[in-house]
């Protein structure tokens, strides 16, 4: 009664507050970032180990079982699926539900590290990470150009994705379906038999010519630059086809130098791509784009579109192309759109019903104007709060109603 009260006696009072509730909820409304769901991490860790050239029993027995021994003392891991594949293995972790998912995927990786000696050589340094739905790509584009194949990845990796990435909002931009350029050595087994020379032999100097190490720091009291230091490494990788070429892999009796050249054919080639990209039919290179977790998708959206007409522009002399074969804040939009319409059809039943039982005008303008101010100033609280607009907060609001 207290508050009605004083509603009654200072009406200005009341009017000046729900000014105030309502310019933030406004202000609310406008800063909000759009989403298609709200963040989410499920306490879930998933580990990833590439062990080139090996069949899913050599895998299983050399990496996935000992990569289970090693992070099965782990506090907080209630299940650990493994997986494995031909070339890699798969092993995720399920945690506790309170889990601290970051602390308990850095204990994940010191584990590893501490017997990362059990493990095999040839295995590629084991990936730990976390899934998020901020992960997912929002944007996911095909694109071409008329270029050669073994032009147009190294192209796009230095015009196009620079240009994506640093959008306002983007996290990361992954380039699929490129050709790398690599160097094939193909040894020549009559050549290895008639210079007496081993396979063991010609890789253990690719990796002792093939190196770069930290050397130490050099003095410099002259340059105030970095604390009068300079950091020296020794650069020893292959610069070159004709270095390899020439690369020294043992000599003969007499002294005289017997080269890789001498062993193998060596070529310039490219790599097949690991992912094949088709958009209606025809090849092409994909382009996925991910947010940052804070960004509102919609205006990242906005700004890859004006990008994509800015880049074709640019670079029409080359026929750059863009094709967009997902995008999700089209759908978050649509999603969104139906919801505020179910909104204001709710506000209008809701009046509807109260002007049939009440018979009376004035108390269902009353509900009109009260309800939707209501959900106003609850957008501030939103905005304040962190949230988002989703289909649940959207879908939590109707049903407010």
């Amino acid at each position: 009664m207290k508050l009605v009260s004083l509603s009654i006696s200072r009406p200005s009072l009341v009017f000046v507050l729900f000014a105030i509730l309502t310019l933030g909820g406004v202000v609310g409304w406008l800063a909000l970032p759009y989403e298609l769901l709200p963040a989410f991490s499920p306490p879930n860790i998933t580990i990833t180990a590439v062990y080139p050239g090996a069949a899913p029993p050599e895998v299983e027995e050399k990496v996935t079982r000992k990569l289970e021994d090693l992070i099965s003392g782990v506090e907080q891991v209630q299940e650990i699926h493994a997986q494995s594949f031909e070339n890699f293995a798969l092993l995720r972790l399920e945690l506790a539900p309170d889990a601290d998912v970051d602390a308990i995927e850095s204990a994940v990786q010191k584990k590893i590290a501490a017997g990362r000696r059990e493990l095999p050589a040839e295995l590629e340094e084991p990936s730990v990470g976390k899934f998020s739905f901020d992960d997912l790509p929002i944007i996911k584009l095909a694109v071409r150009a008329d270029l050669p194949s073994e032009e147009l990845s190294s192209w796009l990796e230095e015009q196009v994705v620079p240009a994506f990435a640093r959008l306002k909002g983007v996290a990361r931009v992954t380039l699929l379906g490129q050709t790398e350029p690599v160097v094939e050595v193909n040894l020549l087994p009559h050549r290895l038999e008639a210079y007496r020379v081993s396979i063991g032999q010609v890789l253990q100097a690719i990796g002792r010519e093939n190196v770069e190490l930290p050397a130490g720091r050099l003095e410099r009291p002259d340059d105030p630059r970095n604390g009068g230091q300079v950091l020296v490494r020794l650069a020893g990788r292959v610069g070159s086809l004709s270095e390899l070429q020439s690369l020294e892999i043992s000599t003969f009796p007499d002294g005289t130098p017997i080269f890789l050249e001498d062993l193998a054919d060596i070529r310039l080639a490219l790599r097949p791509p690991q992912v094949l990209v088709r958009a209606n039919g025809r090849e092409a290179l994909g382009l996925f784009i991910q947010k940052q977790a804070d960004a509102n998708a919609v205006e990242v959206s906005r700004q890859v579109h004006h990008t994509l007409q800015a880049l074709e522009h640019q670079y029409a002399r080359e026929a750059l192309r863009f094709e967009v074969l997902q995008d999700t804040s089209e759908f978050t939009l649509e999603a969104a759109r139906g919801v505020f319409q179910d909104l204001l059809l709710a506000v209008i039943l809701v009046a509807m019903v109260m002007f049939i039982f009440l018979k009376s005008l004035r108390n269902s303008l009353i509900i009109m104007f009260a309800v939707p101010l209501s959900l106003v100033a609850t957008l501030g609280v939103m905005h304040l709060l962190g949230y988002t607009f989703n289909l649940l907060s959207l879908l939590g609001l109707t049903l407010a109603v």
